[in-house]
């Protein structure tokens, strides 16, 4: 959630198939929290990225400043922490597997319910926050 950021830059982790290490570029998303905490490879960033490239930039502004906290919160140890990290973890998964039906001309009904409802949200604060 990312699920949307570029590959490279501040290094800075990310969440949802989307977000983190953006330089800049609007290359698209990719959610480094989850190939260091779950060894999400290139083969999930390649969806995300795909997917992300046609994206309008205040999707990737939205996802920044609504996922970059949870993602700073979710590293951290504790209960809660945790809770978070799985939360974020279940929403990328479930969201690369609609980006990646979609292509086919499928639904991943789960997946696609998150990006129905996180996508238009990220637009709207990427847009007004």
């Amino acid at each position: 959630t990312g699920g949307y950021t570029g590959g490279g830059g501040s290094g800075v982790p990310d969440a949802i198939g989307g977000g983190g290490n953006n330089d800049g570029g609007g290359k698209g998303i990719v959610c480094t929290m989850m190939n260091e905490f779950y060894g999400f490879g290139s083969f999930r960033n390649k969806i995300w990225l795909e997917h992300s490239k046609g994206l309008a930039p205040e999707y990737q502004k939205g996802y920044h400043k609504i996922f970059l906290p949870l993602v700073a919160y979710a590293r951290k140890d504790g209960v809660t922490n945790k809770i978070v990290r799985k939360i974020l973890e279940h929403i990328a998964v479930h969201r690369t597997i609609d980006i990646r039906q979609e292509s086919r001309g499928k639904v991943h009904l789960l997946g696609r319910v998150y990006r129905k409802i996180l996508e238009p949200i990220c637009y709207w604060v990427g847009k007004h926050g």
